[in-house]
């Protein structure tokens, strides 16, 4: 709901959605923040990074370029209201 933080359970639900990741590793912070690590089907790394306030959750994820060996991409996913 708009007034609660989202509990792991429900935070991994939402990534896995998201960016369609089949392997996941999250590691609760303070404030109902999250970092860890994951993997989509095709064995792509992704780190993670959560935050959240009531009402709002936002995932900040890195993973290697497809087009730039090397190099990392990045991309931020939100929830709620800004």
């Amino acid at each position: 709901t708009a007034s609660t933080l989202w509990t792991q359970e429900q935070v991994e639900a939402w990534i896995r959605g998201a960016l369609g990741l089949v392997e996941m590793s999250l590691t609760p912070g303070s404030g109902g923040s999250f970092t860890g690590t994951g993997k989509d089907a095709r064995g792509v790394p992704y780190k993670l990074k959560v935050t959240q306030k009531p009402g709002q959750i936002v995932l900040d994820h890195e993973y290697p370029a497809p087009s730039a060996p090397g190099k990392m991409a990045t991309g931020q996913i939100r929830f709620g209201k800004r």
